[in-house]
């Protein structure tokens, strides 16, 4: 190898090493939108509306800044009280602590699948695992949170959690299972006080993205979104900071989406949890968050399961709010809840009803993403016919054969 040779190869190396750098500096990143922050002026004219006086009609919720992005949750002392509610598809577990869903297990779906790896067929998948904040647990401090313990009990069509803070303030949430793995959320916030009480601004959590079993590492793992007409995700790597994907970076811990957004999921390869808020919110969080050791039951033998398990937990942010008294001033928000596999006819059904493209969670988008499309659903149109997966992937490969012959 001469020498040009060698100057060469050095040159293409440090491009390599410094193209990141590089980039940065010519192309700098546009500035993160501004999130807005509370102000004197806008407590003077809150002030100025809690002073209305009698029998005017007193005006609607008073809007404020965003909350800051890390909202603690310590849970309760007290003993968790339980509600099991079963549909065909699915069994929901609710909790006292923070009034959510702490479990969701898909009846259909064993939890590790393979050759030796089917355990006992009870053990099936489950989403939310572990996750120490229950789905629809409303985070934003004391004034929101309270103790953290609410009352469960079965409603006509499903389950009621209700707690009342010392503030005046009462939150009620109703949880209504459907078909197609949804469950419907309503959650109100009433004012049982004679007087205006302040709602600050809250994290409403709608699930946590968690592994698919022990053996699963993450990699694809991810928080998904869709908004302004296009989809977008967020995954490990982001929080791993890594230049050039290999060299360690600062971790990040959060990321805070400013927008109108129209459904957010928290998923692992095969399942996920998407929610769909009726009213959108006006901020995106996720916290990459460790989880607890898996239980040595779900680990095969012969296998070793992850040993650092972490998940990435994903709420709505709406801003805080004055809240005048009575049932008409209530704040009510509701959410669709899709709890279940990734099925695309499932996913675009649903989107399509929708009007929401519910089936951009499957990643199918851009140039390759047609192609894995058209695939699968031949796969699935063979499949419908009776044969088995495994030979509808031998017949698409023999007429793709057959298509570009010879």
């Amino acid at each position: 190898m001469d020498r040009k040779s060698v100057v060469i190869l050095l040159v293409s190396f440090l491009l390599i090493i410094g193209w990141f750098e590089l980039v940065k500096v010519l192309y700098p990143p546009p500035p993160p939108r501004a999130v807005a922050r509370g102000t004197n002026a806008v407590g003077s004219a809150t002030n100025q509306a809690l002073t209305a006086v009698d029998g005017t009609s007193l005006p609607g919720p008073t809007l404020s800044a965003p909350a800051p992005g890390t909202t603690q949750w310590t849970a309760p002392k007290a003993e968790e009280q339980l509600l099991t509610l079963d549909t065909p598809d699915v069994r929901y577990t609710f909790t006292s602590h923070g009034g959510g869903l702490k479990l969701a297990e898909l009846k259909r779906f064993p939890k590790i699948v393979g050759n030796r790896k089917v355990t006992d067929p009870s053990r099936v998948v489950t989403l939310n695992t572990k996750a120490p904040v229950a789905a629809m647990t409303l985070l934003g401090g004391d004034s929101i949170q309270g103790d953290g313990l609410f009352t469960l009990a079965k409603s006509e069509k499903g389950v009621r959690a209700e707690k009342l803070l010392p503030t005046g303030l009462r939150i009620v949430k109703e949880f209504t299972p459907g078909t197609n793995y949804l469950m419907q959320v309503s959650v109100w916030l009433e004012n049982t006080r004679g007087e205006a009480i302040r709602v600050p601004a809250q994290e409403w959590v709608f699930a946590t993205a968690t592994p698919i079993n022990p053996l699963d590492k993450g990699a694809l793992m991810k928080v998904s979104w869709f908004e302004n007409g296009k989809s977008s995700s967020v995954a490990e790597s982001y929080f791993e900071n890594a230049t050039l994907g290999c060299f360690p970076g600062t971790r990040r811990t959060e990321q805070q989406l400013e927008g109108k957004f129209a459904w957010a999921a928290a998923q692992n390869q095969f399942f996920t949890i998407a929610a769909v808020p009726k009213q959108p919110p006006e901020k995106l969080v996720t916290h990459r968050i460790g989880l607890p050791q898996h239980d040595p039951a779900d680990v095969p033998d012969g296998d070793k399961a992850f040993p650092s398990p972490f998940g990435f937990q994903s709420a709505f942010v709406y801003p805080g709010q004055t809240l005048h008294p009575g049932g008409t001033n209530a704040i009510h928000r509701e959410f669709a809840l899709y709890v279940g596999p990734k099925e695309y006819q499932t996913l675009a059904r649903l989107g399509k009803q929708m009007g929401n493209e519910l089936d951009l969670i499957m990643d199918y988008g851009g140039f390759f993403g047609f192609f894995a499309k058209a695939l699968l659903l031949s796969m699935n149109g063979l499949h419908s016919f009776g044969l088995p997966y495994a030979w509808c992937i031998i017949a698409i490969t023999v007429i793709i054969k057959l298509l570009f012959w010879p």
